[in-house]
């Protein structure tokens, strides 16, 4: 097994891969404990089994710590958003991948809150602005015209409130960002004199259209001034609270201080990358995580909203083995993951016995057989011994997993099943069928056969 590193900057990603019963899933929940707790891999990974289990427990009734298990029934609406389209209206639903972004992204905008309490404005932006738009939309004019030297056409408002305009007689649509007036408005707010007010704003719309934004910022001047009374809205525009705060690169000590969320995606292997993250994918990087130089976010198409990835949040998943991507999505999750190939088990386990049979022993028989008849196959580790409590437990064992372990060897060469079924189980069990006849006799006939 890999000895991982102790916590300093770890990577946000990791995918465990190995071959059934290496131990993915312990290793899995050690290191979801470390990252959550920021603890270094190694102490956690010293930790005895049931303070193991304590703590992985409490992260999840905390809510930091969320254990799925893939299959191809996942898509991207159960990560993401699911969209049901109405005539007129869209209902989304967010997934669950969605869901604890948010929650982190706000644990996070709240530990810089603390430390930069002015970039909220003192006025409440989201009630002004949400007033604004539907000023716009009631106007009389289907296409009203904002601006006098340089007039442009109001072409559409999108649903997270990013203004879309025109010039008369032309298709190009400029784009204007509602995130960007918000920064406009905190900057007038927060401004001690017009010549600092001045370069705040040169520096806000370096590489906009300045006479766009100039349009639309004299229509939202006026409204501004006249607005007296709040606008009730009955459907705002987002349920995320944080979702007007622009996070730039994050001063230090807001990440320490801030929670951290662990997600386990179980068998990853079993779904393709782009089917279960979509257009999300490429901001799983580390490098473009917001709160990062390098950030990135994607515009949802069913939501119409933009959605990143805040630095906090961990993703760890598990694989039989690193399946056979498209090169594409091979390169885009070699960038966004760190991929830990486990081995066999080196953990010494406190071998159960059960009546007069002891599962080490029947363990070393059953590997003796397999490197017997195939010297180059990777062992079946003995971990996956530590829960058999009963005779029961071992025929589930046999049949889940250690005779589809050696169907999947035989499956390299040929005739290689019968020799290693009639070497480990002599003529007591002709076919997988006849496991639930086995007595406890036989499994000390089996332990002793070799």
């Amino acid at each position: 097994m890999e000895n991982h590193q102790a916590y300093t900057s770890p990577p946000l990603n990791y995918l465990v891969h190995g071959h059934p019963g290496t131990g993915k899933r312990t290793y899995a929940s050690q290191l979801a404990v470390s990252l959550a707790d920021q603890l270094p891999f190694e102490e956690v990974a010293s930790w005895p089994a049931p303070q193991l289990y304590d703590r992985y427990q409490t992260l999840v009734n905390e809510g930091q710590l969320f254990f799925l298990v893939m299959h191809p029934g996942w898509s991207y609406a159960d990560m993401i958003e699911r969209c049901i389209f109405l005539p007129d209206n869209v209902i989304v639903h967010d997934g669950i991948l969605k869901q604890i972004a948010t929650e982190a992204r706000g644990n996070i905008i709240e530990h810089l809150l603390q430390q930069q309490p002015d970039i909220l404005p003192s006025v409440d932006f989201k009630e002004l602005y949400t007033g604004f738009l539907n000023h716009l939309q009631e106007s009389g004019d289907q296409n009203p015209t904002l601006g006098t030297k340089d007039p442009f056409l109001l072409h559409s408002i999108q649903k997270n409130g990013d203004i879309l305009l025109r010039k008369p007689k032309t298709y190009q649509v400029i784009r204007i960002k509602r995130s960007k007036i918000r920064q406009l408005f905190i900057a007038q707010q927060k401004a001690e004199d017009q010549q600092s007010l001045s370069a705040k704003w040169q520096g806000i719309l370096e590489g906009e259209n300045g006479s766009a934004f100039a349009a639309v910022w004299a229509q939202f001047a006026n409204y501004q001034q006249a607005f007296t009374e709040p606008v009730e809205h009955t459907e705002p525009f987002t349920v995320d609270p944080y979702q007007d705060i622009q996070m730039d690169i994050l001063p230090p000590g807001v990440l320490q201080s801030a929670k951290k969320y662990v997600m386990i995606l179980e068998h990853m292997h079993m779904i393709e990358p782009e089917i279960l993250f979509g257009d999300a994918l490429p901001i799983l990087d580390s490098r473009r995580r917001e709160g990062c130089r390098c950030a990135q976010s994607v515009l949802l198409p069913g939501s119409k909203t933009s959605f990143t990835l805040p630095p906090n949040l961990f993703l760890i998943g598990t694989s039989q083995q690193i399946p056979l991507w498209s090169e594409n999505i091979a390169s885009m999750m070699s960038k966004a993951f760190q991929f830990v190939h486990l081995d066999a088990n080196s953990r010494h386990q406190d071998w159960p016995k059960i009546k007069s049979l002891a599962t080490l022993d029947l363990w070393n028989a059953i590997n003796r057989v397999i490197l017997r008849n195939k010297g180059d196959a990777l062992q079946f580790p003995g971990g996956a011994f530590q829960d058999c409590k009963t005779i029961k437990d071992i025929r589930a064992l046999f049949s889940n997993r250690v005779l589809p372990y050696i169907a999947w060897l035989a499956g390299r060469e040929q005739g290689l099943h019968k020799t290693m079924l009639n070497e480990l189980l002599g003529d007591k069990v002709k076919s997988l069928d006849e496991l639930k006849k086995w007595k406890l006799a036989d499994f000390i006939a089996i332990s002793k056969a070799i």
